[in-house]
């Protein structure tokens, strides 16, 4: 049969929108079965507006038969040209004529073999599918159920009569749509369950926010010398309601052992929730690299302390690798939200094609406007009971892919790749990354101002560490005691505290255990103050495939460290025999050792050994990991090769 003109040009418009319409509709299927609808959500609007656009190129393309024949002809070419001309381009901007090309090639067939618009429907996302199980392998189920699906769909278009092929469709997209019910129902569900409310019930008493700023240097925020304006709402709070400790620091350079220090008051080898000695580690790990150790069985965390007097305890996380409830530190929570954000660095739906929502599928945690917005729910749920709420926000930790309006904070630049941004634009990235978590985060404290629990509620914010932007050489966190990766902002509200207030003295991370019961009322003893911490601030071990890994990299890493300050001169020994010793006053940014005589090395060292000796490691066991969580501590920067 002859199809007049207008007959073709509405057919071969119909059939590039029918396709254009599989693929869209396996992005956002796939999305929202993964367990983030919100994303989908976010991809719909441009999504829906390339099917548009599909139908109106459908519609130029009939009125010329043989320019489809030529723009395949460039298509190919513009495929092929990067990988000899060497151009390095985004994916997002390389995958575009890959995508283009393929799509006229199934429209030809589709237009050739007079298919029906619901066989290239199928023929749309089938291909989304291949192109997915190519570029990210077997490993996500629901592609190839999707991939599957589009196959199903186009083969029973074949059928003759339209009861059948509708009878055909119905049954397949019920099968696709339970499938999919079912998988983002296991997705999102809490990975640990929640426990029993505590036998006893406090009926009143001062509630306590915890919030850590995952990654967060204390000098780049303005409170601490930083020019830029990067938590303008947390700053007015600190000024107007809280006290400001001026030389805080973590208890380490990586996130785990110092998290753990924080709810139990104890140094990382006291509590165990760190590296593993030699002999420790099993080895049947997935991931060798970075092996980590549950906390000991000994540790008394804070929320197991305030469960016991009656508090409704929570924690929400951003970082879901290594504050997994598999290494102990959910102990005293009723409800502990470890849920991973869907993650698929290797996915790239067609919306994301050209640039665009980049931290789509590409987060290895989850953002801040997600923890906020299931701290904001937690807190309305029993508000009869005093409560301890423990959030961590990680959006200043790698990747930082800031959202809008923040991607364009502070002026400046924007990386032509947001997914893999040059190094020298990572400092400004992470300003606006703190920029969005401030906004979050305020939104977390104007909700308790506005329902009135403010006025009875203790709040500490602080940093697990920092992170270096090659002050020493390198561009990281967790090889070493230096203060940009172990210097940390710690701010407290003291229930009805009104004006702000400074403290001077170095604290540690073992002090905000007793910092914060003493907000509620139990007498302050500051650790790293007396006699048994000894002043000591940061520790540090790393396995022997960690000092070969950090080295490969030009980083200079030793198995053990520890620092410790001495009214204004800080030291940092290693096992190695190392002694630096940097004077803060003269010289903050630790550039420049002083010398030092043979006695005071010595000196230097025994202090260190006799730490060593005072503090025997405890040893716990070690979780196992998934390929997936060892995906996602590989994109964090965690991890290296496997042994």
């Amino acid at each position: 049969m002859t199809l007049s003109p207008p007959e073709r040009r509405s057919r071969t418009a119909l059939l590039l929108a029918a396709l254009l319409l599989g693929w869209v509709v396996f992005d956002l299927a796939l999305l929202s079965a993964v367990g983030a609808p919100d994303w989908a959500l976010e991809l719909a609007p441009r999504s829906f507006l390339l099917v548009v656009g599909a139908g109106c190129l459908g519609l130029a393309l009939s009125r010329w038969r043989s320019a489809l024949a030529v723009l395949l002809a460039l298509l190919a070419v513009a495929s092929l040209a990067p990988k000899f001309l060497d151009l390095a381009l985004a994916e997002s901007v390389l995958w575009i004529p890959r995508v283009a090309l393929l799509l006229l090639a199934l429209l030809a067939l589709a237009s050739r073999l007079r298919l029906r618009a619901s066989a290239a429907f199928g023929a749309g996302l089938s291909a989304a599918g291949a192109v997915s199980l190519w570029r990210m392998g077997s490993g996500e189920p629901v592609t190839a159920v999707l991939f599957g699906a589009g196959l199903l769909l186009s083969a029973t278009s074949l059928l003759p009569a339209a009861r059948l092929r509708v009878g055909a469709h119905g049954i397949v997209l019920l099968l696709v749509f339970l499938f999919a019910l079912r998988t983002h129902d296991e997705r999102t569900m809490l990975r640990r369950p929640d426990l029993p409310p505590a036998p006893v019930r406090a009926r009143s008493g001062p509630n306590l926010l915890l919030v850590v700023l995952d990654t967060v240097r204390a000098d780049h925020l303005a409170p601490y010398g930083a020019a830029r304006p990067t938590t303008p709402n947390l700053d007015r709070f600190v000024s107007e309601h809280a006290t400001r400790y001026a030389n805080a620091r973590s208890t380490s350079s990586w996130t785990l052992p110092s998290h753990a220090s924080l709810l139990t008051g104890l140094y990382p080898d006291e509590h165990g929730a760190t590296r593993p000695r030699p002999g420790t580690a099993s080895a049947a790990l997935t991931l060798q690299a970075w092996p980590a150790q549950r906390l000991s069985e000994d540790a008394t965390t804070l929320a197991e302390l305030l469960r016991e007097r009656g508090y409704r305890t929570g924690a929400i996380v951003g970082n879901t690798s290594f504050l997994r409830h598999e290494y102990g530190l959910d102990r005293g929570f009723e409800h502990y939200d470890d849920r991973p954000l869907p993650y698929l660095p290797r996915f790239l739906a067609l919306a994301q094609l050209g640039g665009g929502h980049e931290a789509v599928g590409f987060l290895p945690y989850r953002d801040a406007g997600r923890v906020s917005d299931l701290a904001l729910s937690w807190l309305d749920e029993d508000p009869g009971r005093p409560f301890f709420l423990f959030l961590n926000f990680m959006d200043a930790h790698l990747p930082c892919i800031p959202p809008a309006p923040h991607a364009a904070a502070f002026g400046g630049p924007r990386p032509a790749d947001p997914r893999h941004p040059a190094p020298d634009l990572l400092p400004l990235l992470y300003d606006r990354e703190l920029r969005y978590i401030d906004a979050e985060l305020d939104r977390v404290l104007s909700h308790l101002a506005e329902t009135g629990a403010l006025a009875d509620t203790a709040i500490v914010i602080t940093s697990d560490h920092g992170e270096a932007f090659g002050e020493h050489g390198f561009t990281a966190h967790g090889w070493n005691l230096f203060d940009e990766t172990i210097r940390v902002p710690l701010y407290t509200h003291a229930p009805g505290q009104s004006g702000g207030a400074l403290v001077e003295p170095p604290t540690s991370g073992v002090d905000v255990f007793p910092i914060a019961l003493s907000l509620l009322g139990s007498p302050p003893t500051l650790r790293s103050h007396d006699e048994e911490g000894e002043g000591m601030i940061g520790q540090l071990y790393m396995t022997e495939r960690l000092v070969e890994i950090w080295a490969d990299r030009g980083a200079q890493a030793t198995l053990d460290a520890v620092a410790w300050l001495d009214d204004d001169r800080k030291w940092i020994v290693s096992s190695s025999g190392t002694a630096l010793c940097f004077d803060l006053a003269a010289d903050p940014n630790e550039l420049h050792p002083l010398p030092l005589s043979p006695e005071e090395r010595e000196r230097a060292r025994a202090r260190a050994k006799a730490w060593w000796a005072a503090h025997p490691p405890a040893q716990t066991s070690v979780p196992e990991w998934s390929d997936e969580a060892a995906d996602r501590l590989r994109d964090l920067g965690y991890a290296g090769d496997q042994d």
